[in-house]
């Protein structure tokens, strides 16, 4: 009965960090391909597959400390310590949730610290019965006082950047816990009418449909319609829709598709949608012209219509004589007007060289911490 006992309490415990590490690893994938190489990060971020390899060893070392401490310690001290550990869990999940599916890196930030508080409070209960259980714990108070630290840089980094208008993905891979599109695919070439295939879950859709809208590059609507759910809407799986789109001649070659989620209430807090950008096979613009343009900090220039202003250039390479883990880079905040409307492109000189804003694409040729030299060719 004694063995049973303890068999049992292992695949509890085992059972219990798969949850958390499965959960986490969820929510962190829902941000890390799409939303998450947007942002600027300090030169001192790990790769992604550095993070997750710590990660998994962080784990296992967890689960080793359940089981040294619950395998040792009286039965009376039992309920105390797996509230402390039922907290921490929890607290490592919401963190993951809040940084990399809400993207509230504020919010996150605070979250983290409380993680960080919890394992201080888990290293000292358990000294108290079991040094080793405590030890155990050690890197993983170490690591969530580091998260902690590169939630804060790059909450900072980004606190005053707005996303471009137009990027090179869309934000499908952000939305796939939501809504999955099938056909187009990201960067498709499309004409009159459009074909449109996927699957969303019930609670995407009111009375068994939502709205679509294609738009040019410059914003314009060319075209606008409603997706039909294939079978039962009234749940919450997965559930799929088609539509067929005709659109008039656009005026840009590129564009993107917006497939909005229905919200009868029209509450701001229930609006959600889903875009991808898209080619057009013909439109009322002809050519591919390429502009050289180079600006210094706080300097415009006009190209056609549109007018680019150099905001700012950001250093995070790394310093001379100093080991990291990443060589850094230059980037780049560039302002892009049309007269009416104002969006920014973020570029680097290693990650996210280029990017679509109102038809065009920008590339980012070379930069220094004064100057930044940018191809722009009419796509």
């Amino acid at each position: 009965m004694k063995i049973e006992k303890r068999v049992l309490r292992f695949l509890i415990i085992i059972g219990f960090v798969l949850l958390v590490a499965g959960l986490g690893s969820y929510f962190t994938s829902l941000g890390m391909s799409g939303w998450y190489q947007t942002l600027l990060l300090p030169g001192f971020t790990p790769s992604g597959q550095f993070i997750g390899i710590i990660w998994m060893i962080l784990y296992a070392l967890l689960a080793l400390s359940l089981i040294t401490a619950f395998d040792q310690k009286p039965q009376r001290s039992l309920g105390r310590l797996t509230a402390f550990y039922l907290v921490n869990g929890a607290l490592s999940v919401l963190w993951c949730y809040l940084f990399f599916s809400l993207h509230r890196l504020d919010v996150a930030f605070i979250a983290c610290m409380a993680l960080l508080l919890s394992v201080a409070l888990l290293i000292v209960e358990n000294l108290r019965f079991k040094r080793l259980a405590a030890l155990l714990l050690l890197p993983y108070l170490l690591w969530v006082a580091f998260a902690g630290y590169l939630n804060y840089s790059i909450w900072s980094l980004n606190l005053n950047v707005q996303p471009p208008l137009v990027s090179s993905e869309g934000n499908s891979a952000e939305k796939l816990d939501r809504i999955r599109l099938s056909t187009p695919a990201t960067g498709d070439v499309i004409k009159s009418p459009v074909h449109i295939e996927g699957e969303a879950r019930g609670t995407w859709y009111f009375e068994a449909s939502f709205p679509i809208t294609l738009e040019d590059a410059n914003g314009g609507v060319l075209a606008s319609g409603h997706a039909d759910a294939k079978s039962d809407w009234m749940t919450e799986d997965f559930v799929p829709f088609t539509a067929d789109l005709s659109f008039k001649t656009p005026a840009t070659s590129t564009g993107k598709l917006v497939l909005h989620r229905d919200n009868p209430s029209g509450l701001p807090q229930n609006d959600d949608e889903l875009w991808i950008p898209v080619r057009f096979t013909n439109s009322a613009s002809s050519g591919d012209t390429k502009n050289k343009i180079t600006l210094s900090v706080g300097s415009s220039q006009k190209v056609g219509s549109l007018t680019y202003t150099l905001k700012e250039i950001n250093d995070s390479r790394c310093p001379a004589g100093v080991q990291c883990i990443w060589q850094g880079e230059l980037s780049t905040v560039l302002a892009v007007s049309n007269g009416t409307n104002s969006s920014e492109l973020r570029l680097g000189t290693e990650r996210t060289t280029s990017g679509m804003v109102y038809g065009q694409e920008v590339t980012l040729l070379n930069a220094s911490t004064t100057s930044a030299t940018f191809e722009v060719q009419h796509r």
